[in-house]
């Protein structure tokens, strides 16, 4: 199973985010740096981040928790 469709699995479609609603994600907060997530998951209770975590480390894909 591809990455994307596999976490929209598990958080749903709409917490998954992807081109332009990736915005506010893709820089730090003064706004000097910016790069191009992926995806930016948004899941919804301790149990998704833990099967978002695993999906991701089988697929070697790297994660930066935000959080506020």
């Amino acid at each position: 199973m591809a990455l994307i469709p596999e976490l929209e699995a598990i958080v749903g479609a709409g917490r998954v985010l992807g081109g332009a609603d990736m915005a506010p994600f893709s820089r730090d907060f003064l706004g000097r740096h910016h790069w191009q997530p992926l995806a930016v998951v948004q899941p919804g209770d301790t149990g998704e981040v833990a099967r978002v975590v695993r999906v991701c480390a089988e697929a070697d894909v790297a994660i930066v928790p935000v959080g506020g």
